[in-house]
Order: C-alpha cells, then sequence, then structure tokens
C-alpha cells in the first residue's frame, strides 16, 4: 500500500511517528510531503529512514493561482465566523487572536462580521458557514497539488493538521476528493478542534483521539458522525509503560536537585498561552510555594522545564536566590530525541506534583500517574478558563484546579504529605488517551483505520454545470483579490528593497557594530530578488 502524509511542517512527523513506524514495519511505503520549510526539524523521519527504506520525502506544492486570494479570502472568513458560535462567548482571547490573523486574508470585512452576528446563532454560524464551503467546493482545484499527487499515485492521503488559518491544506483533501483518492484528515493534538481554524473540506475520515473530540467535530466543524473515527492519543503511546532507566538519585543529580525529598514540576507553555509572562508568574509561585504554612511544600525543589517554543524568557532567568530551584534544560527541548526523551520522561515520573498554565505535558504527567494542578490567575485565564480546551482536564477529572493561591498550596500539602495511588488517573487515561479497543494501541488503531480507508470504492469528483456557473460569477472577484494581494506585495518588497545600503549591492559593505552582517544582507537581498521575479512573471512592476 502507499501511503502519502501532507504534514504543514517537518515538527509534525513527532506527532505521527508511531503511526508512521507501523505503516512502515507492515510493509506499506509511505511518502512524506511538507508544505512549508522547517527551522527546527526534528530528524525522526532521518532516524526511520535508516531502518525503513520505504520511507520517503519531499516538498508539497503550494496554490499560487488566481483562484489562490478568494479561496483564502473565503477560508479566513469560515474561520472567524466559528467564532462567533454561542459556545465561544466565554472565550475573547481565542476570537481576538482568530481576528488578528485573519486581517491578512479578509482585510477590515472581520468588523462587518461583528455586526452581522452581533446576536450570536448557532444556526446563523452553521449556515453561513454551510453556504460559503459550497462556493470554495466549486472552484477549480490546484493544478500543482493535481500533479504532484498523480505522481505519488498513492492509495490514500493523510493530511494534517489542516486547521491553520484560512488552510492551504484544504487544497490537498478536495484534490484528492477530485482524482477519487480517499482522502484522511489527523487531528494532530488535543486542542486543534477548539482554538484554530475548521477543518473546511471533506474528507472520507476524521480521525481524533477521543469522544469528546468526535463530539467537537461534529458539532464546531460540521462532520457527519459515520465519517469520524476515534483511534487513542497515538502520540502518547511512547510513554505507556514506560519505566525511567536511572534512579531518582542519579536524576536529582543531573539536573541539580541533590537531596531533594520532593521536587514539583512546573511544566511552561507556549506562547500563545503564557506570551512571555510566565517567567515573573513562576518567580511570584516560587516566591508562594517558600512562604507556606506546610513545611513539606516549603522545602519542597522546584524544577522548572521551558516549552520549547517558548524558552527565549528563560536564558537570562536568574533563580539563584530561590533555594533549590532550577530551570531545566535552560533552553527548553523538543523530546524527540532518545535522550531529550529520557530527560523530560524522568522530569515528570520522579516528580512529587505538576504544575502547568495550560499545556500538552499536563496530559503526560496524568498519563504516568502524576497528580496535576494549575492556578489560575487573572493574567491567563484566558488561556485557560477561556480556552474550550482547557475543559477537558477539569472536567474530566485530571486537574485540581484552584482559583487562589491559598487553595493551591494546599492542594500542593495534601499531594505532598498523601501522595496518590498510581491510577488515581486511570480515568481520565481510559477516556481521553487510551484506544476504545483495549486488545490495541492507539497507534494500532490508526494503522487500521488508514488500512480500511484505502480500500474505500471512491468515485472522483466531475465538475458539473453549477460547478461552472460558480466560477463565472466569481471569477471577477477572485482577479480583484488577486491584484490587490500583488499590488500590497510588491508596495511591501519595494520598500523593503530601498531600505537596503545601496553597498551591499557592490560587496562593499563593512560589518558595523550593532548591523547585519554583509552575507545576512546579501541573502535577504537574494531572497527579495527572487520573489521579486516570481511577481514579474505575472505582472510586469512599474519602474522595471
Amino acid at each position: 500500500m502507499r501511503v502519502t502524509f501532507i504534514l504543514l511542517r517537518r515538527g509534525y512527523v513527532r506527532n505521527f511517528a508511531s503511526c508512521i513506524e507501523g505503516l512502515l514495519a507492515k510493509g506499506h511505503q509511505v511518502h512524506l510531503g511538507f508544505d512549508m520549510p522547517d527551522h527546527s526539524p526534528t530528524g525522526i523521519e532521518e532516524r526511520l529512514a535508516e531502518r525503513y527504506p520505504g520511507l520517503t520525502w519531499d516538498g508539497a506544492p503550494q496554490r499560487h493561482d488566481k483562484w489562490t486570494s478568494l479561496l483564502f479570502f473565503l477560508r479566513g472568513m469560515i474561520d472567524l465566523i466559528r467564532y462567533y458560535h454561542p459556545d465561544y462567548r466565554d472565550a475573547p482571547v481565542l476570537q481576538q487572536r482568530l481576528s488578528k490573523k485573519s486581517r491578512r486574508y479578509i482585510g477590515p470585512f472581520g468588523k462587518v462580521l461583528d455586526r452581522i452576528f452581533f446576536f450570536r446563532s448557532a444556526w446563523m454560524v452553521r449556515t453561513t458557514i454551510q453556504f460559503l464551503n459550497w462556493i470554495q467546493f466549486k472552484l477549480p482545484v490546484c493544478e500543482e497539488i493535481r500533479t504532484y499527487l498523480q505522481e505519488k499515485n498513492p492509495d490514500v492521503v493523510i493530511v494534517t493538521p489542516l486547521v491553520n488559518i484560512a488552510s492551504e491544506q484544504v487544497d490537498d483533501i478536495e484534490t484528492a476528493n477530485h482524482l477519487g483518492i480517499p482522502a484522511i484528515a489527523a487531528i494532530a493534538s488535543w486542542d486543534n478542534l477548539t482554538n484554530k481554524g475548521l477543518l473546511r473540506c471533506r474528507p472520507d475520515r476524521v480521525l481524533v483521539w477521543n469522544r469528546p473530540q468526535k463530539h467537537e467535530a461534529e458539532i464546531y466543524h460540521y462532520i457527519p458522525s459515520e465519517r469520524i473515527s476515534v483511534t487513542g492519543a497515538h502520540t502518547f503511546d511512547r510513554w505507556l509503560g514506560r519505566k525511567p532507566k536511572r534512579t531518582r538519585e542519579e536524576f536529582l543529580a543531573h539536573v541539580g536537585l541533590e537531596g531533594c525529598r520532593d521536587y514539583i514540576a512546573f511544566m511552561c507553555s507556549s506562547n500563545f498561552i503564557s506570551r512571555h509572562d510566565e517567567a515573573e508568574h513562576v518567580r511570584n509561585w516560587i516566591a508562594a510555594i517558600r512562604d507556606s504554612r506546610n513545611e513539606r511544600v516549603r522545602n519542597a525543589g522546584v524544577l522548572v522545564r521551558p516549552h520549547f517554543q517558548n524558552a527565549g524568557q528563560w536564558e537570562d532567568e536568574d533563580f539563584s536566590d530561590l533555594e533549590q530551584a532550577v530551570i531545566f534544560p535552560r533552553g527548553g527541548a523538543n523530546p524527540v530525541d532518545a535522550a531529550s526523551a529520557e530527560d523530560f520522561f524522568d522530569t515528570l515520573f520522579f516528580a512529587s506534583a505538576v504544575v502547568g498554565v495550560n499545556t500538552t505535558a499536563m496530559i503526560e504527567a496524568g498519563l504516568i500517574g502524576r497528580p496535576v494542578m494549575s492556578l489560575e490567575t487573572d493574567r491567563f485565564r484566558g488561556t485557560q478558563s477561556g480556552s474550550l480546551h482547557f475543559r477537558h482536564l477539569r472536567e474530566g477529572g485530571l486537574l485540581k484546579y484552584s482559583t487562589t493561591m491559598e487553595e493551591h498550596l494546599v492542594q500542593l500539602g495534601e499531594a505532598l504529605d498523601n501522595p496518590p495511588p498510581p491510577d488515581a488517573n486511570r480515568a481520565f487515561v481510559d477516556y481521553f488517551i487510551r484506544s476504545p479497543e483495549p486488545d490495541f494501541s492507539a497507534t494500532e488503531m490508526m494503522v487500521r483505520e488508514i488500512e480500511a480507508a484505502a480500500l474505500l470504492n471512491k468515485t472522483p469528483i466531475k465538475p458539473g454545470l453549477s460547478d461552472r456557473l460558480v466560477r463565472i460569477l466569481f471569477l471577477p472577484a477572485a482577479r480583484i483579490l488577486s491584484d490587490i494581494k500583488r499590488a500590497k506585495e510588491e508596495k511591501r518588497l519595494r520598500k523593503t528593497t530601498s531600505a537596503l545600503p545601496e553597498s551591499v549591492e557592490t560587496g562593499t559593505a563593512r560589518r558595523l557594530p550593532g548591523k547585519a552582517p554583509k552575507s545576512k544582507l546579501r541573502r535577504h537581498r537574494n531572497a527579495v530578488a527572487k520573489r521579486m521575479t516570481r511577481l514579474a512573471r505575472n505582472r510586469r512592476i512599474p519602474g522595471n
């Protein structure tokens, strides 16, 4: 069987590594297509390729034709409209983020939507989204993507994450539909269906982690129930049943907490969740711990683990004035190789309690059997109780949640004085993480779903009369939006090139204090020139 994964970036290989390996181990050929370059690849695909010659990868094509701007406009509208659903009434931070990001695609039209959807109505949101989706499905598919899939000739196409704003990956699913190739939307993480964009496409299967995600796919993404399959959280299979390779004493010496009877692990969050305010929050939190009435809490060590995507704020942070408090690893680490995965697992396994704002590591701590806690503050309320996915932790029974520091310190004291049994989080793990089939792991369930989808007898979609009429009707709008985008890009590129020193062109620039090196300026100027050349192919730039 030939399987093609189309992933937004190479970093998403981490989320599906066990599934990719499971397919390769069964003799299937797997190809990975990446939509965007990744400045911090995981290296997982290289390590897999050393063992499985059936794995290949390359860059997947992106859409750049006369319909692109119109499609992005429609998808940007759809993504913003979803946040007018009544369930998002108490999630203003999510709507503000989407509104800001969608300006790139819909301009000032977001203010018009504010007036149209002033009275939040689930029916109105659904009807509008379905109508806009109907329009985009009538427009032509991308010829470059069509050629790409025809060359790969897969038995099934899997696309992820599909939920970035105005996602270009919708074209991958729709092109597969027109070619008659079974298409799967694979959900990459636990928050993807509630705090990002919509799926906006017609996959044959949507693979979700659990029943709560299935419910979200139905009511927020309008996917028919029969097309949704629950597999379990395959991303976490690697932690199930794992044991540490070193002793607790060896780990404490490794991180700089020698002699601690207890330590509390603070697992930091991504930039959107905690922005650049987390270091100050953690410092105040540790100070409160040191003033606790409970002796074990007061004397407990603290291990702060920065999020690898939000570690910049920790580079100059100094906790030397706080006893038994360490930052490890200082620059954060993506647990994708053996050493970093071991450090990550041991951090959670040996901790007496795990605390965080709102991060996936809290789920992994619960899976390992540790008590998990979170303190709501005014600073992070919008990305805690104001995020729909955070409610899974609270309502699922994993999280000990508090709104005051006093209550939080009491919860820490209970966890340290009376450690919960190893299976205390079992109910949450069973319904949120494990496979719905006890005899199969989540990875095995996903591999089975992919194999089953590849056997679907799917008829290619052929454009009809209504498709041609819609294209004729919306062609002027597509051209106008394309011209507007091109004009903005030309203006921005001209502004950028005019700001470069003329000496760079002659190669006589010298490196001055506080200035970028000559090689960096040259690389930037060459990149700008390439983009201007691409623009000039479609329209001659005035003045050239």
